[in-house]
């Protein structure tokens, strides 16, 4: 089992979820990470290259073995979304 514990910075939003596509004989399950940024609009206003150290992090628990955590390092550039005239 696979769960979301932090993002860095902390405007990143990230939801994690279990493929509903998965094919029945799959050995290992799927999974679908999803980041986004919030807009103005939600009070972030942030814009530009995301910070060097931006990661999300996951835990990965099973049964028997300790919970070992995995961290995804983000990169990209945040931008404003401009409706045109």
């Amino acid at each position: 089992m696979l769960k979301l514990v932090e993002t860095y910075p902390p405007f990143l939003k990230a939801t994690l979820s279990h493929n509903a596509k998965e094919p029945a004989k799959a050995v290992r399950p799927i999974w679908n990470l999803h980041i986004d940024i919030d807009g103005r609009a939600e009070g972030n206003e942030f814009s530009g290259p995301l910070p060097e150290n931006s990661a999300i992090v996951l835990v990965r628990e099973k049964e028997g073995s300790p919970p070992r955590r995995i961290r995804i390092l983000v990169e990209g550039t945040a931008g404003l979304k401009i409706n045109p005239r």
